[in-house]
């Protein structure tokens, strides 16, 4: 079993962790993409967004890169990785996307130094929710065990059109009980940001 055989009721029943929906986001400043990340979308809007290769290319990627620029590289971006924290509670697998803080020291021991953030790029995204929570809880051990506690994690799955957030406060789940749409995504930028200003905060 991997991230991805994960149910809801696996969440507290594997995981004992406790989940209900509340509004992660009281209020949102608008955050417009660069003029580059305009540019790109209207280069890329015929491409069809119905396979998660074409999602993650054309649009998840240039997002995230367009944040980290918007925030002088504050943040590394990690595609691809395989994260393997626990294989007896089966959270272990391979993530779509890891944002994790970028202090520009190489570690010889971890491909990580402090991951806060997961997202899951999919076909559907209810479906797709309680993969994503298993992975949060897999950033949150991995933080643990390398010295790194973090009592905040965030995710976010989407299929290009919906994103759905959630964050893990210790023991507890929060799914959004707003989803986000990509013909607001000034608004999805503007999450994004203040997760990471949250984290700017904590981190200094």
């Amino acid at each position: 079993m991997s991230f991805r055989n994960f149910k809801l009721e696996d969440i507290s029943a594997k995981l004992h962790l406790n989940v209900s929906q509340e509004r992660l986001f009281k209020k949102i400043s608008p955050i417009i993409p660069s003029d580059l990340f305009i540019r790109w979308r209207r280069m890329t809007r015929d491409v069809p967004l119905h396979m998660e290769r074409a999602v993650s290319e054309t649009l998840i990627f240039p997002m995230l890169l367009d944040l980290k620029i918007q925030n002088e590289n504050y943040f590394a971006i990690h595609s691809g990785e395989n994260l393997d924290v626990d294989k007896k509670r089966d959270l272990s697998g391979r993530c779509d996307y890891i944002l994790d803080r970028n202090i520009n020291i190489p570690s010889a021991t971890s491909v990580f130094h402090s991951p806060f953030l997961v997202l899951l790029d999919t076909k559907d995204v209810n479906k797709s929710v309680p993969h994503c929570i298993a992975q949060m809880q897999a950033l949150k051990i991995y933080n643990e065990k390398t010295g790194n506690p973090l009592s905040f994690i965030f995710g976010c799955v989407t299929d290009a059109d919906q994103w759905q957030f959630i964050k893990i406060i210790n023991d507890n789940v929060y799914i959004d009980s707003e989803k986000f749409y990509l013909v607001n995504i000034s608004l999805i930028f503007g999450a994004f940001q203040q997760i990471l200003d949250f984290y700017k905060q904590m981190f200094n």
